[in-house]
């Protein structure tokens, strides 16, 4: 009789933690995946533009693989990172990426207007 009871405690405490958690998933702000995949491929292009562009601006030697293994390793990197970001979170870096690459094209053409004056 104590087995039963125990079961059946056990099975009750089971399902209620189950539902419990089901009902705090549904209420989480989520992403669709699309949404999602195609912000973090922008966002790897982005970063692998910007990441070209300073590199050009300040005349480094440096050798950068092809771009499309660049853009598959940079967009599978930030399919990692922003994982747990809502849609607000993902929005505001594809802003700050927008942002970070229009001061290097401002940057890279005062540079290139000093150069020639």
């Amino acid at each position: 009789m104590k087995n039963n009871n125990l079961v059946l405690f056990s099975g009750i405490l089971c399902t209620s933690t189950l539902l419990i958690s089901f009902a705090i998933y549904r209420k989480m702000p989520r992403i669709g995946l699309g949404k999602y995949t195609k912000d973090c491929l922008y966002l790897g292009i982005l970063d692998d533009t910007i990441a070209r562009m300073r590199f050009e601006n300040y005349q480094t030697n440096v050798v950068f693989p092809p771009k499309r293994e660049a853009y598959m390793y940079r967009y599978q990197m930030h399919l990692r990172r922003n994982r747990k970001c809502t849609a607000k979170e993902l929005d505001a870096e594809v802003v700050l990426y927008e942002k970070l690459l229009k001061e290097e094209i401002i940057y890279a053409n005062n540079k290139n207007d000093n150069l020639q004056t």
